[in-house]
């Protein structure tokens, strides 16, 4: 692992570990992620970069499934989409979230978490000389670090927004909105 891609997976850590520790110091208990399971569905887009064959900005759409595991501890698993643009893309990741709050207003979380790719590119090379090949999928793995909030909405329905940025293959930056229904 090379030291750019190392540096910010351990700014996440740094951060984990302060949030931590600062929780653990506090009495509040804003958590949404206790003693719960969740479902939901977004939508977003997906860019990436340094990915062959897929340069585009990419609309994308998923299905979220997490439970708790702690008292601010839950696993995410999350399957997401996108099919336009000539590309096919389909993403499958693994989270660990981590939430906290800034002040007493600012409801965050924080994800770590491995991924997994299975894409066919788009042939550019055969848009500019005219003769087409079809490309065979590929299968990459990765990880990825993010951050999000989430609010309610009604009952048990929330709203909720994430960033992800995810490392190999290349780079992708998956920004979601969508709702969660917990039960």
């Amino acid at each position: 692992m090379n030291k750019i891609a190392l540096s910010p997976f351990l700014a996440f850590l740094s951060i984990f570990f302060l949030c931590s520790l600062s929780r653990a110091q506090s009495n509040t208990t804003t958590n949404t992620s206790q003693n719960t399971t969740f479902l939901g569905a977004k939508t977003g887009a997906l860019l990436p970069s340094g990915i062959e064959g897929v340069r585009e900005t990419l609309p994308m759409w998923g299905l979220k499934f997490g439970h708790a595991i702690g008292e601010t501890l839950s696993l995410e698993y999350d399957v997401d989409a996108a099919n336009a643009k000539g590309i096919n893309y389909y993403l499958a990741y693994f989270s660990l979230r981590h939430d906290f709050t800034i002040g007493d207003a600012l409801p965050l979380f924080a994800l770590i978490g491995l991924d997994a790719h299975y894409f066919k590119r788009r042939d550019s090379y055969g848009e500019i000389t005219g003769t087409r090949r079809e490309y065979d999928f590929r299968f990459s793995s990765g990880w990825h670090l993010g951050v999000g909030t989430e609010t309610k909405v009604y009952g048990n329905l929330y709203g909720r927004a994430d960033f992800r940025m995810g490392f190999s293959p290349g780079r992708q930056l998956v920004v979601t909105i969508g709702g969660v229904y917990r039960f």
